[in-house]
């Protein structure tokens, strides 16, 4: 099927995204003893690019920013269908 044949037949269809600012391991009694005003280190340094995800797959690279008094996303590397393909059969989301 062609671009916009597809376009218009999915083009409306709402996707699942999110955008993850980074991952840490934690052991058990750390896990168990978080409260309120804990602070948690994630793997990322400042200005670091965030991970765009499509459902669990990664499909952007991200810069934070404002709009409007709220967080949004510019958007600083978006992969290829094939790319993002390749990057989904390395990590066994897709068999």
């Amino acid at each position: 099927m062609e671009q916009d044949g597809l376009t218009r037949r999915f083009g409306d269809v709402e996707l699942p995204f999110s955008v993850r600012m980074g991952k840490t391991r934690l052991p058990a009694k750390t896990l168990l003893s978080l409260r309120v005003g804990g602070v948690l280190q994630m793997g990322k340094i400042v200005g670091e690019p965030m991970d765009v995800l499509l459902g669990e797959q990664h499909m952007a690279s991200g810069e934070m920013v404002v709009v409007n008094d709220r967080f949004a996303v510019r958007l600083v590397q978006v992969l290829s269908p094939e790319e993002i393909r390749q990057a989904a059969q390395e990590e066994g989301a897709w068999r």
